[in-house]
């Protein structure tokens, strides 16, 4: 409400009374009234059952995910391309199952001087788009050659001088050690480097580690014939 608060009575009540009145029995299993930390509710939907598999999944498929970005326009080729290769997923790809979903950024965010006070990179992002598919038992090579044609339109139409990815939805060659993933995750290259001395201050033995996150700065080894440092 402009100026004031809102009666929660006046006008949440009706909603929610509606809501219930209509659920289907898997939203009475999900939902709980009161007050919960964001943590607990986004836990208990996405990583816990009956929302998800057994073991914290979100189907018992196999997948073969992607998740790109991108801060230019979109061009009319990779929308044509796009809609072209979405429809050959879902109307002609039977026992493969598609999760798309899209992101848009920019604005004021894009050149907000608070970009500067953590190392999160890809704040620019105008786009991005999730592209996931899983599919059936004996229809891996088949999921796996449609990644290949999407590939192929992000080099041509999307981001051809450099592919563009978030660590929130990483996906195919995470070593972090090689310059290519490097740069796929990383828009300043004076970024890494400098986490890679905080890393060395914070956690010198590398107890928290994966083939992703960041490593510690590799040890130069003095010329040959050098004394010992003074």
């Amino acid at each position: 409400m402009p100026n004031g608060v809102a009666d929660r009575d006046r006008f949440f009540e009706p909603i929610i009374a509606a809501t219930d009145a209509d659920a289907f029995w898997f939203e009475t299993l999900v939902t709980t009234e009161g007050p919960e930390l964001l943590s607990s509710l986004s836990d208990s939907f996405v990583r816990r059952e009956p929302t998800t598999t057994p073991d914290g999944r979100e189907f018992p498929y196999p997948y073969r995910k992607r998740l790109n970005c991108t801060a230019a326009a979109l061009t009319d080729a990779f929308i044509e391309g796009l809609v072209l290769l979405i429809e050959k997923v879902v109307m002609h790809s039977p026992d493969i199952y598609l999760i798309f979903q899209m992101a848009f950024g920019g604005g004021e965010y894009q050149n907000s001087p608070k970009k500067v006070a953590t190392a999160i990179p890809r704040r620019g992002l105008v786009f991005c788009f999730v592209f996931d598919l899983f599919y059936d038992t004996g229809m891996q090579a088949r999921a796996e050659q449609l990644q290949v044609e999407m590939q192929l339109l992000i080099d041509t139409h999307f981001s051809p001088a450099q592919e563009q990815r978030l660590f929130w939805g990483s996906f195919g060659d995470t070593d972090i050690t090689k310059q290519s993933v490097i740069d796929y995750y990383y828009d300043d290259p004076k970024t890494y480097p400098l986490l890679q001395l905080l890393k060395q201050r914070v956690d010198p033995g590398d107890t928290f580690h994966t083939l992703l996150t960041v490593k510690l700065p590799a040890v130069v080894p003095p010329p040959a014939g050098a004394g010992p440092p003074p």
